[in-house]
């Protein structure tokens, strides 16, 4: 996919990425499979296109925050 360029009324939010485990074999496959960044600004622009109008779209947001942990029975 190409690059995502935001729509012009949407304000970016600072983006965050949390892991939980960097030892946890699925991490690496996470970040070679995907862009975070990439991932939270399409997300952001589908919202803004999706949810609002430019009159409408939210100016007073920080922050953007994608959480990673294990999870099923190896979690336990």
């Amino acid at each position: 996919m190409p690059p995502i360029t935001p729509s012009s009324t949407a304000k970016i939010p600072k983006l965050k990425v949390r892991v939980d485990d960097l030892t946890h074999a699925g991490v690496k496959i996470f970040f070679n499979s995907v862009d975070p960044k990439e991932v939270l600004l399409r997300a952001i622009d589908a919202s803004v296109r999706w949810l609002y109008t430019p009159e409408t779209v939210p100016t007073r947001y920080i922050e953007c925050s994608v959480f990673i942990e294990p999870m099923g029975a190896e979690h336990e």
